[in-house]
């Protein structure tokens, strides 16, 4: 049964795959976009395309080994190269999945800055937020009837004397 049907190939961040021989087996649009490669070129290449020199050897002794301890890898920052060679900063979060006789490794990117750009939006929301007087808070009914409340401003504090 499947979680979801997310549609990874119009993801915001960018997704690929490799077999254990360290072949690219899928790549979405988005990542050939920031790699500013054709799509169509990448299955089948070497992993080693998709990274900087300088990140190469680190790639192969901390991701892989961490995958072949552990099977995933949580944002591990690394430079990809574009076409042109230009270093992306981007943080990788992977996991590899075994079926039947193959294992295949599935890896999320985001660019380092467009992080950055969403966590800046965040701190101006929350700072936007603690000027309004009175509270604001956010309430979450789940379809299983459970409820909670994944954020309260500082003003819950002087109405009910709650932590937010």
């Amino acid at each position: 049964m499947s979680i979801s049907t997310f549609n990874v190939e119009d993801a915001p961040c960018g997704f690929f795959s490799f077999d254990s021989s360290l072949r690219l087996v899928a790549v979405n649009r988005t990542l050939a976009a920031m790699l500013g490669r054709p799509q169509e070129n990448l299955p089948g290449k070497p992993l080693d395309q998709l990274l900087s020199s300088a990140n190469k050897l680190m790639f192969h002794m901390q991701v892989m080994a961490m995958l072949h301890i552990h099977g995933h890898v949580e944002e591990i920052a690394i430079n990809l190269a574009s076409e042109n060679g230009q270093q992306i900063p981007v943080l990788l979060n992977a996991i590899t999945r075994h079926q039947a006789d193959a294992a295949i490794t599935e890896c999320v990117v985001i660019r380092v800055n467009e992080r950055q750009r969403l966590e800046d939006e965040l701190f101006r929301i929350r700072k936007a937020t603690e000027q309004v007087p009175g509270a604001l808070y956010q309430f979450l009914l789940c379809a299983d009837g459970s409820s909670r409340f994944p954020y309260a401003s500082e003003g819950i504090r002087n109405i009910y004397e709650l932590s937010p």
